[in-house]
């Protein structure tokens, strides 16, 4: 029997590590720091930070279009620290949350806002007068975690990526993809 927990970024590893859950499936990016304390399996999602702007922006192509502009990010999420290495003439402007961020992007006291494509595929979803823009920021892999392996969990990353594997090479992940995340992100792809 599967039983279901909810967690988002901020407990997934603690979830896995307290023993609340076993596996945890959704947006949880691989990282030498996550890998010392879990299992991770292969990557199933290759994404990254990107910039949302109102469909009629033209001047924001991508990152080098920022100079002495302003993006809003999310308060705690480290986006502004990337945005600023990658242009150090952008400005940034943290705000407690998204919608806020909208809100200031609509009204026009933000220029774009900066964030991960998962959460601007939403945002953009919400508003359909904005668009993503540019290449990634920063490049995400996003892959499965679990407890870290223990005599009685021998094998189950294995388990998870010949999974991941049978499900891109079947077609499954392509399918997935085309359903969920093309009409969002407007991206036809058949592998992470």
């Amino acid at each position: 029997m599967i039983e279901w927990v909810s967690v988002d970024p901020s407990t997934a590893i603690t979830a896995l590590t307290s023993l609340q859950a076993d596996v945890v499936i959704a947006r949880l990016p691989i990282t030498e720091e996550r890998a010392a304390v879990i299992d991770l399996s292969d990557t199933y999602l290759v994404t990254g930070e990107r910039l949302l702007v109102q469909s009629t922006n033209d001047d924001i192509k991508d990152i080098g279009d920022l100079d002495t502009k302003t993006v809003c990010v999310q308060s705690g999420s480290g986006v502004d620290a990337h945005i600023e290495d990658a242009n150090d003439s952008a400005r940034t402007l943290a705000l407690d949350t998204y919608s806020s961020c909208v809100g200031a992007l609509l009204q026009g006291q933000v220029d774009a806002i900066g964030a991960d494509e998962l959460t601007l595929w939403g945002l953009a979803r919400q508003q359909p007068t904005t668009k993503i823009v540019g290449r990634p920021i920063l490049e995400e892999r996003y892959g499965i975690g679990a407890k870290k392996n223990a005599s009685d969990r021998q094998g189950f990353t294995p388990f998870l990526n010949t999974w991941l594997a049978g499900v891109i090479r079947d077609g499954t992940w392509g399918r997935l993809y085309a359903q969920h995340i093309t009409p969002l992100s407007k991206e036809t792809r058949t592998s992470p």
